[in-house]
């Protein structure tokens, strides 16, 4: 080689895989993109949608991910991150007026969990290389550490018990550990030798809990389990939701408890599906049904992955988020 590197595109767009012919032409691929979060209106209770999948953040080249919601659909909690520098901020969307403030910053801020009633959010940071979850009382801002290596997943209906995901570190299984707040005594929850479990949330009257049991992944079976006291049954008593054939993730109950919602690669498309319970037993009644496609739109489709699309459940409306990408091909004649 000879001479200095020229730079031949600009602007924030991804500019790649370029191909040069002899005769100077230059074709290259150009392409934008962010995530984004989205709301579905319905009515929960009955799994009805009502109209078509509306997106309430519009920030293009940061990933806007981790979205959680209060029960009564007001507060949405969410991690905006730059996926260049991995600057990450803490953001709370307020429904009722559609304002939109920071609550937190710092690297690698993530896995948001906002309480029933919206007055704390849970979420996972990283401080000097060891990653940590704090809880934030929204009104007065000042986050309180609960444990390391661990992430929040589902509270307790009213605000005192934070179940976490811990285990997911060294050669530990994954299993489910409750946190009181604010105190952070941790209790183990729920726990098998045999397999992974993942994302627990608790039904809304705290009665049962919904889980994810992972023994070949990335394929899972959704289970439920009573709670007597606070404190889960033994795995004699764990309820299969689905049969473990399935990319099943992320389940939730309705406000009802009579539904479990999730997502599933059932249909080679990642949508969200749900299954009726027995008003008692919560067993499973019926065959699994399709809630909400995501079929036809590529920017759904392209680089959504099964772990960081979420689900939440509010009584009015259901919260997921996509990665969406789009690009272009140009070309330009060098001299």
């Amino acid at each position: 080689m000879t001479g200095r590197q020229e730079q031949l595109t600009s602007g924030t767009a991804l500019n790649y895989e370029g191909s040069l012919s002899e005769d100077g032409k230059v074709v290259f691929s150009s392409g934008a993109g962010g995530g984004q979060i989205w709301i579905i209106k319905a009515n929960t209770v009955q799994a009805q949608p009502e109209g078509q999948p509306e997106q309430v953040t519009h920030t293009d080249g940061v990933a806007n991910e981790s979205p959680s919601v209060s029960r009564d659909g007001r507060w949405l909690a969410y991690a905006q991150v730059n996926p260049v520098s991995g600057d990450a901020s803490l953001r709370l969307k307020d429904f009722s007026t559609g304002a939109d403030r920071e609550l937190a910053t710092g690297p690698g801020l993530a896995e948001t969990s906002i309480s029933p009633d919206g007055s704390n959010v849970a979420y996972w940071q990283t401080v000097n290389d060891k990653l940590l979850t704090f809880v934030l009382p929204v009104a007065k801002g000042t986050p309180v550490k609960l444990c390391e290596y661990c992430y929040a997943r589902g509270f307790s209906s009213n605000g005192s018990l934070l179940l976490t995901q811990q285990g997911f570190v060294g050669k530990m299984e994954a299993r489910i550990v409750a946190v009181q707040i604010p105190s952070g005594k941790q209790t183990d929850f729920l726990a098998d030798p045999t397999s992974n479990l993942w994302h627990a949330f608790f039904s809304w009257d705290d009665h049962w809990v919904s889980f994810k049991r992972v023994r070949e992944e990335p394929k899972a079976a959704l289970m439920i389990a009573p709670v007597r006291n606070g404190v889960a049954a033994p795995e004699a008593e764990w309820i299969s939701i689905t049969d473990g054939r399935f990319v099943d993730d992320k389940p939730q109950f309705s406000p009802d408890g009579n539904t479990l919602y999730f997502t599933s690669r059932r249909d080679n498309h990642l949508c969200i599906w749900a299954q009726r319970l027995d008003r008692i037993t919560k067993h499973p009644v019926g065959a699994p049904f399709a809630v909400q496609h995501f079929h036809g739109v590529q920017s759904w489709r392209i680089m959504d992955t099964l772990h960081t699309v979420q689900l939440w459940v509010a009584r009015d409306k259901l919260v997921t988020n996509f990665w969406e990408f789009h690009g272009d091909i140009w070309m330009t004649k060098l001299d």
